[in-house]
């Protein structure tokens, strides 16, 4: 070997006995190698960035210890290979004796160490700027009162700057009703509150119009309502709401959720930093909901902005954390983690909901955490009421700091900072804008509280609208997959010159061929097939349940999955292009709404300082 590597030694599985171990080790470790290098004698050479260290490894134990980079107990570890890799049966003590050993490398990095990395600011902080809240409606005008009325009973209005509602409701009896609604409630609010309909809708349209003529293409695609009259255009009134409040700590909120906190039964205090999705209960009624969360006598917008916009060691103490634990980033990667820094700023914050979940599918079912999943399948009748019923408790029983961001219909940004547009017309533009943030910011948080708002959609919804299947299809994950791909690929720093990069890819994107992507499509079809079949596979090796409907819905998925990878079922969802549209003019369609949004994302940063002023002019002069 040449000595100019610096090679400390290697080793594989048969010469473990040659190594020392040490005795003691901490209690939760990874595998920390951030490089690695293929060598001519079948070794590997990896590299710790932590601390400096690189070891030669065996191929077969560098691709055993590739899937230790979670922080695990050791135990834990040897497990989970075990689990993974069926042909190391047997082979625990040997397992235990690399891992040990890896760790005496200095490949191995302990969760104690991370956490000294990470400490909490000296005293809590508060904020004084009074946050803009905007809250979207359609056609819905008895939501959009009941939630307005929960604002004026359970927020401090010194504490709001403002207040917009806006409208995206096309029947005019419920436009009229949204308008009396706002104007009754102007006096008795204590906060400004304002309306914003197609008439002051056109009108921000045609001042920026008039100050960008030469954007005029990129404006009316994210802002017009008229062009999108017949899409669920969700994304384009939240434009609107992102325009209103530029330059400040934001509050968006759904017309279906109530204004109140309550804390959840599963409540545990303290912080975690993780990759896992929200924690579940499932009831048999709505009532039966509130029974099982506590009611907080706290502001609600107050409280979504305690931590909004600060720093991580900030928002710790913000929260009353003493310190990070080695167990709150248990599970975690090292790649992950290594992501989050003490200046890591938050710049969204979300929270859980009680009562509706929001989806339209129950395809998130196998990824519950286990607590969530014994909950559901130990207790009697709670598998029925997942399928059937719409009433749980989907949130976290501890403040929850992640890289990615989960939106809720209740959710905190930070509009001081340039935030991308959303995606102006399809479902799934939360996922899209989350994902896009995440890439402006790659350092940034986002926190989930452990409390819960009310989500109450009326009339009362039962079941789901793609019933229990787990087929992945094509949709806004799709995209999703893409920006988080182009994130890994972009260096660039600013946030001006990633949004550049950003609209460049798209454009990259929208310029292959048909051939290319489908092909590209495919591929990422194919790629969360693959996933979750090893997710279902893990989950029926290791289910000790005998309900019939858990082993049938995952076995039908496996089913399901196994064969959409057989016959490459490659097909586009429905877009409304028109009826019996092929793969091929949907690309197009889509294809051309790209081009459209990378051309608006380019323009994006001067239709936001233009529409600051014009904002002030309509509503504040």
């Amino acid at each position: 070997m040449d000595k100019d590597l610096n090679i400390n030694y290697s080793f594989s599985l048969s010469d473990l006995e040659q190594k020392p171990v040490a005795e003691k080790k901490p209690d939760l470790i990874a595998f920390a190698a951030s490089e690695h290098h293929y060598l001519p004698n079948n070794s590997v050479l990896v590299f710790n960035e932590y601390n400096q260290k690189q070891t030669a490894l065996s191929r077969d134990v560098y691709i055993a210890l590739d899937h230790c980079r979670e922080f695990r107990t050791l135990d834990g570890h040897v497990d989970f290979l075990l689990k993974k890799m069926p042909e190391l049966q047997g082979k625990a003590s040997d397992i235990t004796t690399v891992i040990k050993t890896t760790l005496d490398a200095g490949l191995m990095l302990s969760a104690k160490q991370v956490c000294e990395t990470l400490p909490v600011a000296a005293g809590k902080v508060e904020l004084v700027d009074q946050p803009i809240i905007w809250i979207t409606t359609c056609d819905r005008p008895e939501l959009a009162e009941r939630l307005i009325d929960s604002m004026v009973n359970n927020s401090d209005p010194a504490k709001i700057r403002c207040c917009y509602l806006v409208d995206d409701s096309r029947d005019a009896g419920n436009i009229e009703l949204n308008q009396r609604l706002v104007s009754a409630f102007q006096d008795k609010s204590g906060f400004p509150l304002v309306y914003v309909g197609r008439s002051e809708q056109k009108s921000i349209l045609e001042r920026l119009i008039d100050r960008l003529p030469h954007y005029e293409r990129q404006i009316r695609f994210l802002i017009d309502p008229e062009r999108w009259q017949s899409a669920h255009s969700c994304g384009c009134a939240r434009n609107f709401g992102l325009l209103l409040s530029i330059g400040y700590r934001t509050v968006l909120i759904d017309d279906d959720v109530v204004c109140k906190l309550y804390q959840p039964k599963r409540f545990e205090g303290g912080v975690e930093i993780s990759e896992q999705i929200r924690e579940a209960d499932f009831f048999q009624t709505r009532d039966a909901c509130f029974e099982n969360a506590t009611p907080l006598d706290l502001d609600p917008l107050a409280e979504f902005c305690r931590c909004l916009g600060v720093e991580f060691d900030q928002a710790l103490a913000n929260l009353g954390v003493d310190d990070i634990a080695p167990e709150d980033v248990k599970g975690v990667s090292v790649d992950y983690l290594k992501k989050i820094r003490t200046n890591s700023k938050v710049m969204m914050t979300a929270c859980g909901t009680l009562g509706d979940p929001g989806a339209s599918t129950i395809n998130w079912l196998p990824s519950l955490s286990e607590a969530s999943r014994q909950r559901l399948l130990s207790e009697e009748g709670k598998l029925e009421q997942a399928f059937e019923l719409r009433n749980l408790w989907l949130g976290r029983s501890k403040a929850y700091f992640a890289n990615n961001f989960n939106m809720s219909p209740m959710t905190g940004m930070d509009n001081r900072e340039l935030l991308p547009p959303y995606f102006p017309i399809f479902r799934g533009e939360d996922l899209i804008f989350g994902c896009m943030v995440d890439f402006l910011y790659p350092t940034s948080l986002a926190l989930d509280y452990p409390w819960a708002v009310p989500h109450l959609p009326m009339p009362e919804r039962s079941g789901y609208i793609n019933g229990d299947s787990l087929k992945v299809q094509s949709g806004s994950a799709m995209v999703a997959q893409c920006i988080h791909n182009w994130k890994q690929e972009v260096s660039a720093v600013s946030v001006s010159c990633r949004l550049e990069s950003l609209a460049s890819k798209l454009n990259e994107l929208c310029d292959r061929n048909e051939e290319e992507l489908l092909q590209l499509h495919l591929k990422l079809l194919t790629e969360r097939r693959v996933g979750l079949l090893f997710r279902l596979e893990e989950l029926l090796k290791e289910s000790s349940s005998d309900n019939e409907r858990w082993l049938s819905y995952l076995n039908k998925g496996l089913a399901d999955n196994y064969q959409a990878i057989q016959e490459q079922d490659n097909s586009l969802l429905d877009l409304g292009v028109h009826a019996g549209a092929t793969n091929k003019e949907k690309l197009a369609y889509l294809c051309e709404l790209g081009r459209n949004y990378a051309s608006a994302l380019v323009a994006w940063p001067e239709i936001r300082e233009q529409a600051a002023e014009v904002i002030g002019e309509l509503f504040h002069s």
